[in-house]
């Protein structure tokens, strides 16, 4: 998605972030793959927020 996005758009989305940086693909799917695999096998029904401290913001 980001790949096709203007730059002027990328910069708006972080500037509404207070990290200040948009997600990359590999950070979110690094923490999927870790929730699916067997290191996580003991959480059970929590949500992971993905979003870069948004809820501070």
């Amino acid at each position: 998605m980001l790949a096709t996005m203007p730059d002027d758009m990328k910069a708006h989305l972080a500037k509404l972030q207070p990290l200040g940086l948009v997600a990359r693909c590999e950070e979110i799917v690094s923490s999927v793959l870790w929730l699916s695999s067997e290191q996580a096998s003991y959480i059970i029904g929590v949500a992971l927020p993905l979003d870069g401290v948004l809820w501070l913001g």
